[in-house]
C-alpha cells in the first residue's frame, strides 16, 4: 500500500494473512467508499495511475 506523507510516496509491505490497513477512497462520481465496507469478503485492489 502506498501513502503519502508529505512529499514522498511510502510503501508499505503487506504478509499473507495480515489485515490490510483501513482506508476510504472517493470512487469516479464522487462517491465514499471504505475498505471496512467489505469486511469478511474477498476484495480485489487495482490502482491505476493516471499518466495525462
Amino acid at each position: 500500500m502506498v501513502s503519502t506523507v508529505g512529499e514522498y510516496n511510502c510503501v508499505m509491505v503487506m504478509r499473507v494473512g495480515q489485515h490490510a490497513p483501513s482506508f476510504t477512497v472517493l470512487t469516479a462520481d464522487g462517491a465514499s467508499v471504505s475498505l471496512a465496507d467489505y469486511r469478511g469478503r474477498w476484495v480485489v485492489l487495482v490502482f491505476l495511475r493516471w499518466l495525462g
